[in-house]
């Protein structure tokens, strides 16, 4: 699963040349998720899906997020849920920051779980989304968390794959989350991060820990991928696991306090942005999507 040094070197070369420019059109992306983004990167004739990590402030930092990233993984098969093969690699970042950045095999765009509900027959879909919803209810608990929004997972032959594995939600027996959550803060403009800290662990973090709402945060997600037909199917299925039951026009409110949070979020990042490139006359760290239909 290793890229060769020289190709994770260049691809780091690329993403800063973008990050000091604003501008990311020579850039393979896959796809933004709301903190970070995906890259596509060839090697040796094999096609890879690249997450790149926010930057570590030492080596001791990136080996602590690397013992929770492999322990979550085998947490993850434990419980019944297949995590894609996921692998962290190293380049050298700037003074003591350790650049890191997950890796996994590439699937076909049409085998992700919207692409794939977009354009399969009803008995596919409702066997998908029965995988899925089966998964993830077997999965979360107080301990193990996980972000069911069917754009994490993959359709293969021998069955679904997990995508998401770069925010470990692990939690030790007090309730402690192992993940040093501040990592991902970075991401945020500077003054919003003691605020958000709190909102994040108590609020967003804990949603994925919890067995309805990660189902429903899975089943209000299918308004942003415009397949809100397969509201009903995912309700009626995951109604089988949780209590009390959920509802249409209960995803339909979830769904737009959802979309207005991370939209503010968003803006306030690109305003961050505005501000290090052409005030501040200095790279702004991370990539950040265009326009997101919500």
């Amino acid at each position: 699963m290793c890229l060769p040094a020289e190709v994770l070197v260049e691809l780091e070369r690329g993403v800063q040349k973008a990050l000091r420019s604003g501008d990311d059109e020579h850039l393979h992306i896959l796809g933004y998720g709301e903190i970070s983004c995906v890259l596509s990167v060839t090697s040796r004739g094999r096609a890879y899906a690249v997450k790149r990590l926010p930057p570590f402030e030492s080596e001791e930092a990136y080996q602590a997020y690397g013992r929770v990233f492999y322990e979550y993984l085998d947490a993850l098969s434990r419980a019944g849920v297949e995590p894609v093969r996921s692998h962290l690699q190293v380049v050298t970042g700037e003074g003591r920051r350790v650049q890191a950045y997950c890796i996994q095999p590439r699937h076909e765009a049409e085998s992700l779980g919207p692409n794939f509900l977009a354009a399969c027959g009803l008995e596919e879909g409702r066997r998908f989304i029965s995988e899925v919803v089966a998964a993830t209810a077997g999965c979360v608990d107080k301990r193990l968390g996980l972000d069911a929004q069917l754009s994490n997972w993959v359709a293969t032959d021998q069955g679904v794959r997990y995508l998401d594995v770069t925010t470990p939600m692990l939690r030790d027996e007090s309730g402690a989350p192992l993940l040093d959550t501040k990592l991902f803060l970075l991401a945020l403009p500077w003054a919003l991060r003691g605020l958000t800290d709190i909102f994040l662990v108590d609020e967003i973090m804990k949603q994925y820990h919890d067995r309805r709402r990660a189902l429903l945060d899975m089943a209000a997600n299918l308004h942003k991928e415009r397949l809100q037909q397969w509201i009903p199917e995912v309700i009626s299925v995951a109604n089988g696991h949780v209590e009390p039951p959920m509802t249409v026009e209960e995803t339909r409110d979830y769904y737009r306090r959802d979309a207005r949070m991370w939209a503010i979020l968003l803006w306030l990042r690109r305003m961050d942005r505005a501000w290090q490139l052409h005030v501040r006359r200095r790279p702004y760290p991370f990539l950040l999507p265009g326009e997101i239909e919500r």
